[in-house]
C-alpha cells in the first residue's frame, strides 16, 4: 500500500513540475520561466490572459490546468502504474455546505451529493484515493477537508492539492491558520466519522533559487486522530 501512495505522490509532483513548465497565451515570459527545474514543456496545455488589459502580461490561472495535466499523466501510465479515473465524481455521503449565507460550517449527514474533483481507481474500478485542487490561498478548505476525511473509507490515503501563485510569510501564516482552523471544525465535529488519511501538497508556481516549490505539507492521520508533520512549511522560506 506504501509503494501505491509514493507513486500517487510522485505522479502529482511530476504533474505540478509540468504545471510549472507550460507557457502563456502573452508568451513565455520571464516570470512564466522563474522556475527550479529548466524542463522543456511536455503539454501544449498554457495559461489564457485575462480580459483585464490594464495589467501587463496578466494570465488567469486555475486549479484546472493542475488537474487536467495530472489527468495527462495518469493515461501515460501503464502496468502497475495504471489507474483508472473519474471526473466530478459523486460522493458516497451527503453534505451541507452553506446554510443561511453561512460557509465555513459544513456539515455531514444532511443536505445532498457533492462531487470530488479527481477520484482514481484500481484496475477493479473500486475508488482507493480522493483528490480536491485549489488554487490560491482560499478560505474553502473546511468543506473539502470533510470531504476527503469522512466521505469514503475504501480510500485510505487522500489528498488536497494547494496550488499558489507566490508564497511568503504573510501566506505561510495564512494558509497554516486555514489549514488548522479546518482541520479542528472536523476533528471537534466529525471525528468519529474519520475514516480516511488526508495529505495536504502545496506546489508554488514562482519561487527564487533558494526556495523549494513543491513539499508536503502534513497528514492527518485517521487512526492517531491527530496532525503528523511530513516536512515544515517553513523550509519554503529563506529564513
Amino acid at each position: 500500500m506504501f509503494m501505491i501512495i509514493k507513486r500517487i505522490e510522485e505522479i502529482i509532483e511530476y504533474s505540478f513540475q509540468e504545471l510549472k513548465a507550460i507557457a502563456c497565451e502573452d508568451g513565455t515570459t520571464e516570470r512564466n520561466q522563474n522556475r527550479k527545474r529548466n524542463r522543456k514543456q511536455g503539454s501544449r496545455l498554457i495559461f489564457p490572459k485575462t480580459r483585464n488589459t490594464k495589467k501587463r502580461k496578466s494570465i488567469r490561472i486555475s486549479e484546472q490546468e493542475m488537474r487536467v495535466l495530472l489527468i495527462r499523466e495518469l493515461e501515460a501510465r501503464s502496468d502497475e502504474d495504471s489507474y483508472f479515473y473519474s471526473i466530478e465524481t459523486p460522493t458516497k455521503e451527503i453534505y451541507r455546505f452553506s446554510e443561511n449565507g453561512e460557509k465555513n460550517n459544513p456539515k455531514i449527514g444532511e443536505g445532498q451529493s457533492a462531487n470530488i474533483d479527481l477520484t482514481i481507481y484500481n484496475k477493479k474500478f473500486v475508488r482507493t484515493h480522493l483528490l480536491e485542487f485549489k488554487f490560491g490561498n482560499k478560505d474553502t478548505c473546511t468543506k473539502d477537508f470533510l470531504k476527503l476525511l469522512c466521505d469514503d473509507k475504501q480510500c485510505k490515503t487522500n489528498y488536497y492539492i494547494n496550488i499558489l501563485e507566490t508564497f511568503n510569510k504573510s501566506t505561510r501564516d495564512s494558509v497554516e491558520e486555514k489549514y488548522g482552523e479546518a482541520i479542528k471544525y472536523v476533528e471537534k465535529n466529525y471525528q468519529d466519522n474519520i475514516v480516511s488519511d488526508l495529505v495536504i501538497i502545496v506546489g508554488v508556481l514562482y519561487t527564487k533559487h533558494s526556495e523549494s516549490d513543491f513539499f508536503i505539507y502534513e497528514t492527518i492521520n485517521k487512526n492517531q486522530k491527530t496532525i503528523v508533520i511530513r516536512e515544515e512549511i517553513n523550509t519554503l522560506l529563506n529564513d
